[in-house]
């Protein structure tokens, strides 16, 4: 959406944004029998602190929001700090209920093991594999910089001493230059 309007500040501009699914050219008839919606919920734009929280969605926002969720952060925390969740769950029951419910000490063994054991091998593995794949990437970005820099270099050499009169054969083998390499090197007429 932001490639087809790109003068638009943001795109979502709300906490909460209704989208309907609607047919292209009859506006008003939906797909399929009623009305199907995408609700965005912009975790990122509740600015607002535990005390501020106003609403019911506000307070399930409030919850839900995850700086490990944002990208750039790699490793994924085993649990979730949620600053001042007692106020919100002492506001709305349902919290409260979740919140117990999804407590990992309040999981059964087998599942809290298993959700430990993906958590500790992401963290582990696929962020390694990650940042092994970037360190390679950035050894041979230098690799290929380097190269292309000596290649300049050995140019700029070969360009020098082909303006002392020096034959192109005896630059070319000094230097190890092909031939079109050394035609690269014309000297400029005046």
């Amino acid at each position: 959406m932001k490639l087809s309007h790109p003068d638009e500040t943001l795109m979502e501009p709300l906490l909460v944004n209704p989208y309907e699914f609607r047919h292209t050219i009859l506006l008003d008839r939906h797909f399929g029998d009623m009305p199907h919606r995408i609700i965005l919920l912009m975790l990122d734009h509740l600015k607002k602190t535990a005390a501020e929280l106003s609403s019911p969605i506000e307070d399930w926002a409030y919850v839900f929001k995850d700086t490990a969720l944002k990208s750039g952060v790699k490793a994924i925390p085993e649990t979730k700090e949620i600053e001042d969740i007692e106020l919100v769950a002492n506001r709305n029951p349902g919290i409260r209920e979740f919140i117990e419910r999804i407590d990992v000490n309040n999981l059964p063994a087998e599942v809290r093991d298993r959700y430990l054991r993906d958590i500790h091998y992401y963290n582990t593995t696929i962020v390694d594999i990650e940042e092994k794949g970037i360190e390679k990437g950035i050894e041979k970005g230098i690799e290929k910089g380097i190269e292309i820099g000596k290649k300049e270099g050995l140019l700029q050499a070969a360009f020098a001493m082909k303006s002392f009169g020096i034959p192109d054969d005896k630059i070319a083998e000094k230097l190890g230059l092909n031939q079109q390499e050394m035609e690269s090197l014309k000297m400029p007429v005046n």
